[in-house]
């Protein structure tokens, strides 16, 4: 397949523009706020808050490119984007993340070769895969993982392969670029912040088993009378293996039955890592004129256009991921230390009803006087001990 002629290009000039507080001369929110009222501090009838998301689009987006839309030349410090946000990586650092899987095959042949009793060659294969992963962890360079991975001769192909594969790529860059046009809205009715982390329940029978039996085994080896340690792991290992008997098959669960006797699984919760912050952000527009319609039509198309993606190459094989959004919350002007930060997100829905109230009307202008609208977004970074207890998440 052919590259686009839409290069991808690196930003090397990017700022980062504060958004402490709102400054309507850096971003535009004209045509997209509302109600009408919202920044009227005499009536303070929203209690002078309100939210302010602001967009964050690829750099190489056709609304960039093609369209013109005004950006600031880097994003906003409000950004908390995961890991990735902002890496580059060339077409040699692609190709030889596929050359550090490919060091992992013969890593798995080594511990085949070693079950099946081929020691040696597990020994040569082992030795081939570390050897090219020392070269490149001291050069510095991936392509000593690619060069090497070539004198394995894994594949006759695989050398052809990676030079295309840096050939093809070029550099990768995720930047992005803040655009100057935001949407501001009342903070809404309902403001949630769930907080997950999983766990899973695990069996540690066996394991504890295996320690036990290990102490036991060394103590007798340096006593001067080894039975009581043998005898300890004989115990350990008979309770393991009988709590193995419980708990197999039909048989197994009949003896507990009839004795009353059941396995200790010796049950632990193994933490599973944090999981991506959710949030429902729900709308309700009633417009009282033509403008204010105008302005709510505009904010809907908004949040959908930059919900999707675009095509990257010509032929619509490859996409443009689609744009991010910071949510931030302000008071009098000023962000709202009140309520909890949101890291940046990606929207993943926008649900509209454009007739809620299931009664034909509409406007002088055709307009529906009620239209609803819930923003779902998923946050792209993960939460920690820090981020809490110092980044107000």
């Amino acid at each position: 397949m052919e590259q686009s002629q839409k290069q991808i290009s690196t930003n090397t000039n990017a700022e980062i523009v504060s958004v402490d507080s709102f400054n309507t001369n850096t971003f535009d929110v004209k045509s997209t706020y509302y109600p009408d009222d919202l920044f009227d501090e005499k009536d303070n009838r929203y209690d002078n808050s309100y939210c302010v998301f602001y967009i964050s689009v690829h750099e190489n987006s056709y609304l960039l490119k093609e369209k013109g839309v005004p950006s600031i030349n880097g994003t906003i410090n409000a950004r908390n984007a995961g890991f990735l946000d902002g890496k580059k990586y060339s077409g040699a650092d692609v190709a030889g993340g596929v050359a550090g899987t490919a060091l992992l095959a013969p890593a798995a042949a080594a511990a085949k070769s070693i079950f099946d009793g081929g020691r040696g060659k597990a020994f040569l294969t082992v030795a081939g895969g570390l050897g090219v992963a020392a070269a490149a962890e001291a050069t510095g360079f991936v392509d000593a993982a690619i060069d090497g991975i070539k004198n394995l001769s894994v594949n006759e192909n695989i050398s052809s392969f990676f030079d295309k594969t840096k050939e093809l790529i070029g550099e990768l860059s995720n930047d992005k670029k803040t655009i100057r046009q935001a949407i501001a809205l009342h903070v809404p009715v309902e403001l949630r912040r769930n907080y997950s982390v999983p766990y899973e329940s695990t069996d540690v029978a066996g394991f504890t088993a295996g320690i036990e039996i290990a102490k036991s085994g060394i103590d007798a080896l340096t006593a001067d009378d080894p039975s009581a340690g043998l005898l300890k792991a004989a115990n350990a290992a008979g309770g393991y293996l009988a709590g193995v008997a419980l708990s197999t098959g039909p048989y197994g669960r009949g003896v507990q039955k009839t004795s009353g006797i059941t396995a200790n699984p010796k049950r632990e919760q193994l933490f599973q890592g944090v999981e991506f912050r959710q949030f429902d952000m729900p709308y309700t527009f009633w417009p009282k004129d033509k403008n204010e319609a105008e302005r709510v039509a505009s904010i809907i198309k908004l949040f959908k256009l930059h919900m999707h993606p675009e095509y990257l190459d010509d032929n619509e094989f490859l996409y443009i991921q689609p744009s991010e959004f910071d949510v931030v919350f302000y008071r009098n002007g000023k962000i709202d230390t009140n309520i909890p930060r949101m890291t940046t997100c990606v929207l993943t829905g926008v649900n509209v009803n454009y007739n809620p109230q299931q009664v034909v009307s509409r406007l002088p202008n055709g307009e529906f006087p009620m239209i609803t609208m819930t923003l779902s977004f998923k946050e792209l970074a993960l939460l920690s001990k820090k981020d809490i207890d110092e980044g107000n998440y």
